[in-house]
């Protein structure tokens, strides 16, 4: 039996913030009840989910004379695009309170870093050999090309996840390719350590969005660099409330509701992908 966390909401020391809710609306709002969703749109384009960056010493982000310049960006900090005001930089030694809400594997196409760069689309499949005409580098197995070998194919692992700050929750995902994929793996093998104790399902793992994490970053170094990368640890089960949100959050991607933006240009160390690890110089981000 898995070693249960002994945290709980009840620990003063470990409380996540609440989700604020909205204040009701005037009561002459009611006559439009029958107007609901009018002038709004559930698509899913039309309410993409912003993508988690961790920063390096080259991201346009942390530079003062960049126009992508964030302020009090710092390398090793986390990025939440897009946040309201005052919530977009995460210091990386403090981290961010994130809760995994649904995951998915995907390959992404992008145009090699000698060719300008840039992130072209994804392709609904969890292997690259599984795209028509993939071709392997000869030199190096792990890199795939499209069939005329212009284009990367990067396989990646998503989490989709609320992140807790300022009171609020904001949906945001993590894409994590490369050495990423050990952080990922790493984070699902404590996802599925936590285990129902009695019952018709005992044994089996609570659904993700049961638990809370705290995401953190390091100082990594090899022969191609220095970089810093994602360092997830528990952090305190969910309140009834917050599992609520984040089954929702599960079923909006789940359905297709709800998809990830396209990366935004957020330059790294060499062969980093958008949740800065490490990788190959055949990674364009």
């Amino acid at each position: 039996m898995s070693k249960q966390p002994t945290k709980t909401n009840g620990d003063a020391n470990h409380k996540p913030p609440a989700i604020v809710a909205s204040a009701a609306p005037p009561a002459h709002l009611a006559e439009y009840t029958d107007q609901a969703g009018a002038g709004t749109s559930q698509a899913a384009e039309d309410n993409l989910v912003p993508l988690i960056y961790v920063l390096q010493s080259n991201s346009p982000q942390v530079d003062r004379r960049s126009p992508a310049y964030v302020e009090g960006a710092e390398p090793g900090d986390i990025w939440l695009r897009n946040a309201p005001k005052g919530l977009e930089i995460v210091k990386g030694e403090e981290g961010a309170l994130v809760q995994p809400c649904y995951f998915y594997r995907d390959v992404g196409e992008w145009i090699p870093r000698d060719d300008g760069g840039g992130f072209v689309g994804r392709h609904n499949v969890v292997k690259a050999a599984d795209i028509q005409g993939a071709k392997q580098d000869p030199d190096d197995k792990n890199h795939w090309l499209t069939a005329d070998g212009t284009h990367d194919l990067v396989e990646t692992r998503n989490h989709a996840v609320l992140v807790y700050a300022g009171g609020r929750a904001l949906p945001y995902l993590i894409p994590l390719s490369s050495t990423g994929h050990s952080v990922s793996r790493g984070w699902m093998m404590k996802m599925n350590d936590k285990t129902i104790t009695d019952g018709p399902n005992r044994g089996r793992p609570y659904p993700s969005y049961a638990h809370l994490y705290r995401l953190t970053t390091e100082q990594r170094k090899n022969n191609e660099g220095t970089w810093f990368a994602l360092v997830v640890e528990d952090e305190v089960w969910a309140s009834a409330e917050q599992a609520a949100a984040g089954r929702k959050l599960h079923d909006q991607f789940k359905s297709g509701e709800k998809v990830a933006e396209a990366p935004v240009e957020a330059a790294q160390a060499p062969g980093n992908d958008a949740a800065g690890e490490m990788g190959g110089d055949h990674i364009p981000f």
